[in-house]
């Protein structure tokens, strides 16, 4: 999740990489209080609810590390393309992408 909303994907019900982090390593409690509240469906409370337990597990921060390893690899094999615009280009967009808000 970069630049985006976690509260508007859990709304669309769609399953974000910090949302399956916190599932896959939030504690117990926590994670049964989420699963039920994703079941339920009910609203922004919940939605709320959902975030506050997020951000509180360090999966916010996760995904933002795991998206700077990507956005490095990707860079690293720029190398293999050859010299030009359009390989300027895709080195300019690692910094858009991992600082781009909504």
């Amino acid at each position: 999740m970069v630049g985006k909303s976690l509260g508007t994907d859990l709304a669309r019900c769609k399953m974000t990489l910090p949302l399956i982090h916190f599932l896959r390593t939030g504690p117990a409690a926590d994670v049964r209080a989420v699963r039920a509240a994703l079941e339920s469906g009910r609203g922004a409370d919940e939605a709320a609810a959902i975030r506050a337990a997020v951000v509180r597990n360090g999966s916010i921060e996760h995904a933002m590390d795991d998206a700077r390893g990507r956005i490095r690899a990707s860079v690293e094999r720029l190398d293999e393309i050859e010299d030009g615009p359009a390989r300027e280009i895709l080195r300019e967009i690692d910094g858009y992408v991992l600082a781009r808000r909504r």
